[in-house]
């Protein structure tokens, strides 16, 4: 098979760039607890082993992003080429639902680094043969989030249709992006240098806020809203003047505070920060910041105005000064030749106890001769804090799929979560609260 002639020549262990702050976050705390994350993606279709290989190596041609491996050096961590093929791990399944514990196994399975490309496939082909296969995606998180994920899944069932895919850029990274866009705008007035500091920050790593990785069981639950309840539920919360994502925010922290020290809840929000950086879903990289709030007294709050709080929240951490301000606080604290307990500081001084990563409504692919994409789930990802939940939510072919990610000695929410979501939406009239 010929492939991009765009890669012909190029050699394993050739300098791409420097790591930027938030990828050097993530590769830092990785190499103490890893964080990588899982997608997974369901394919029906007619097409055999060889065209599913042949479009996994189409896709991969098409991003630079997946030709990379780490180097650590004198100057810090830096991103370079390691010309290898995905290995493809195909497997047959009785069960739709068999990806739930290979996402588990994942998530417990550490990468290594210098090994690229940083992304691992396993493809699950029922046994009945009817033609649905299903695609279970693992990246390290220095170099993608969830909405890549979604477009390498888009580009191999695009290649199964016999689409002709073409080369993405090499794009430099978030903090670069945003600066070569934003930082030399009035969107920069008035935004103080972060103080940062490190004791503090050092302090926070040496605490007990983590589990071995060793010993670690992820777990992962997922609930599937058929589309009349998805459409419900959306109307329902928009009538009420809110997000999605706000009144997930709240349901979750009324499902879960009681089961925390204090009456207090706190939700870490990723926030994709593509449209900043001039960068569109199609493309792999990371390209998200992060911000999060601690609300007291969860369960003396009314929901409504609980997931307005959210709301407000959500709202100010995506202006520009807010995105700048935590671009250049991970940058001002994790200089080039940072160490891994500086990262764990950081993340551990965020001291969220859980985390909501919502891609939204992902636009639906045209159906194809061959294949088609019908369902996603995720992202899940597991940061091995002690106690932490992660919710993915993603809304796919008017379909609404939920995901919670968590360590094996805490039990499930994601039913209390929905059950309270729905109740408000259900008992909600006018503008008063329920």
């Amino acid at each position: 098979m010929q492939h991009d002639l765009s890669l012909a020549g190029r050699r394993s262990g050739e300098h791409v760039r420097s790591m930027g702050a938030h990828e050097r976050l993530l590769y830092l705390y990785s190499k103490l607890h890893h964080r990588h994350f899982c997608m997974v993606g369901e394919i029906s279709g007619s097409f055999a082993e060889d065209n599913l290989q042949d479009a996994f190596d189409r896709a991969q041609d098409r991003h630079p992003q997946l030709w990379l491996a780490v180097q650590d050096g004198e100057t810090g961590p830096r991103f370079i080429t390691h010309m290898r093929r995905i290995p493809l791990q195909i497997e047959t399944s009785d069960s739709s639902q068999g990806w739930k514990s290979i996402v588990e196994k994942q998530l417990a399975t550490p990468f290594n680094p210098w090994i690229g490309p940083l992304v691992r496939a396993i493809v699950l082909k029922e046994k009945a043969g009817i033609g649905r296969w299903t695609v279970i995606l693992t990246f390290h998180h220095a170099i993608a989030d969830g909405l890549s994920a979604v477009a390498f899944l888009k580009d191999i069932v695009a290649a199964l249709n016999g689409v002709r895919l073409h080369k993405a850029q090499q794009r430099d990274s978030i903090e670069e992006l945003v600066g070569k866009e934003m930082m030399v705008t009035d969107a920069m007035a008035g935004v103080p240098l972060p103080n940062v500091d490190l004791a503090t920050i050092k302090a926070i790593a040496s605490r007990p806020l983590w589990r071995a990785f060793d010993s670690d069981n992820p777990k992962v639950c997922s609930l599937d809203f058929p589309g009349e309840l998805t459409t419900y539920l959306i109307n329902e919360i928009r009538y009420k003047g809110v997000t999605f994502q706000s009144a997930l925010c709240a349901a979750i922290a009324i499902a879960n505070c009681r089961d925390v020290s204090s009456t207090s809840y706190s939700v870490l929000s990723p926030i994709n920060i593509r449209s900043m950086a001039k960068v569109d879903t199609t493309e792999i990289g990371l390209f998200i910041a992060a911000a999060s709030l601690k609300i007291d007294a969860v369960n003396e709050i009314p929901f409504w105005s609980l997931a307005r709080r959210y709301k407000e929240w959500l709202s100010s951490s995506r202006s520009p000064k807010s995105l700048i301000g935590s671009l250049q606080l991970v940058e001002s604290a994790l200089p080039q030749t940072a160490n891994a307990e500086i990262a764990c500081g950081l993340v551990g001084a965020v001291a969220y106890d859980a985390s909501v990563s919502n891609l939204g409504v992902v636009d639906v692919l045209s159906a194809g001769s061959k294949a088609r994409l019908e369902s996603l789930w995720g992202p899940m990802v597991l940061g091995r804090i002690r106690n932490e939940r992660m919710f993915g939510a993603v809304t796919y072919a008017g379909h609404l799929r939920l995901t919670e990610t968590r360590p094996a000695h805490i039990p499930e929410s994601l039913p209390r979560v929905v059950e309270i979501l729905e109740k408000a939406c259900s008992t909600s009239t006018g503008g008063a609260d329920a």
